[in-house]
């Protein structure tokens, strides 16, 4: 294909990953931020799954379109590869279509596509072996969203690049950038989380922030409103652990109790409902499927009576909840 064939179409399909964001968020499974430990660390993205060993070597397998399995290839693997020959990998994240991983020399690297900058290289170009990033050795954490990458330094300091169409970079403007900016000046962030299109992270003395993409109340500000600096999310510093999803955002008190808002189409929450939520609600694990009783205060007149939450005229209706003491239905004189 010629090379401006490949960038008019790479730059369509960009165009129409954004457009389609709605829908693909609500089909496509969320990249995981955290690494689970099990003998192994993995990060699962759009059709790829990057994974540490135990001996600290990294693999990947899966879609490789824009080389995002960092194997020097484009071609698709159906199983693990081992990428390169290092053992010395720390950390791994996976975007949509991109890698970021940490070393334990405190370098960071990046690979895949890059038309929005989201490798941080300083070029728009899409790379498919691992490229360091720049030289600094204090790189201490890093999380991947769709199309942008979010990292803190082992100073506390913020640092994001990459797509920032809807502010999840957080640096007071909608654009994109292709290297590493420092969010603010502040040097006690402690946390980071990186949804589809929005970001979320803890400072160090346990107050909540966020911003981005807020269609679906996934900031938890009470508004959908997107921002594009950093907003506190309550008053609250008692926050301890975070992890965004796509839509959604769930997170963890000191007192170990579990808060959810965003989306709520699929019950991703955990609230017992399929309502999407603004602010942090209290995730209690439990629902109450006793319906309520219903009590009829009343004498029948030859009506038909009607049992729910809905009042007939000329008659009061209440439910346990509410403290009233209810009736049996042996209580209603059928007259009719």
């Amino acid at each position: 294909m010629e090379h401006g064939v490949f960038d008019y179409c790479s730059c369509c399909f960009s165009v129409l990953l954004l457009c389609l964001l709605p829908c693909l968020q609500k089909r496509l499974p969320r990249s995981r931020q955290e690494p689970i430990t099990l003998g192994f660390r993995f990060q699962q993205a759009i059709f790829i799954t990057i994974a540490l060993k135990s001996d600290r070597t990294l693999w990947a397998w899966g879609w490789n379109w824009a080389g995002q399995l960092g194997d020097g290839t484009n071609t698709l693997r159906n199983t693990p590869q081992q990428i390169g020959t290092d053992n010395t990998w720390a950390s791994i994240a996976a975007g949509e279509l991109h890698t970021i991983a940490l070393k334990s020399d405190g370098t960071l690297w990046a690979w895949g596509w890059n038309q929005f900058g989201e490798l941080g290289d300083g070029t728009n170009t899409d790379r498919n072996t691992p490229q360091q990033i720049g030289t600094d050795n204090t790189w201490a954490s890093i999380a991947a969203g769709a199309l942008h990458t979010i990292a803190l330094k082992s100073d506390g300091t913020l640092w994001a690049w990459g797509n920032n169409w809807l502010g999840q970079l957080g640096d007071g403007t909608n654009t994109d950038r292709n290297t590493p900016q420092q969010i603010g000046t502040d040097n006690t962030w402690a946390s980071i989380s990186a949804g589809y299109v929005h970001t979320i992270a803890l400072k160090s003395n346990g107050t909540l922030w966020a911003w981005g993409y807020n269609g679906t109340g996934q900031l938890g500000d009470g508004t959908n409103t997107d921002r594009n600096t950093p907003q506190q999310i309550g008053t609250d510093n008692t926050w301890a652990s975070i992890s965004a999803g796509y839509l959604h955002t769930i997170a963890l008190k000191s007192d170990r109790i579990l808060w959810a808002w965003g989306s709520n189409w699929y019950g991703e929450l955990g609230d017992c409902t399929l309502d999407s939520r603004w602010s942090p609600v209290q995730i209690t694990g439990t629902c109450d499927t006793v319906p309520p009783v219903i009590t009829i205060t009343g004498v029948s007149n030859g009506a038909t009576y009607q049992f729910g939450a809905v009042p007939l005229p000329g008659y009061t209706v209440t439910d346990n909840l509410s403290g009233v003491a209810s009736s049996s239905a042996n209580d209603i004189n059928d007259n009719g």
